[in-house]
């Protein structure tokens, strides 16, 4: 029997690496990072005003 060749260097990357690319890729393209921030900016007010009517939403009973 012939001896077994040796694997090919794996090609993938590592979660650094793959974060990396997506970072770039989120980030350098202005389109999708305009809808980050827009997200962001409605999560923001969404946690902002659930804070406010669970701490502070006896003030507002009549």
């Amino acid at each position: 029997m012939a001896p077994a060749k040796a694997l090919p260097p794996s090609k993938a990357k590592t979660p650094a690496e793959k974060w990396k690319a997506w970072l770039a890729s989120e980030y350098n393209d202005e389109q999708k990072f305009k809808a980050n921030l827009a997200l962001l900016r409605a999560l923001g007010l969404f946690s902002a005003s659930a804070f406010v009517i669970i701490n502070f939403g006896d003030a507002f009973s009549v």
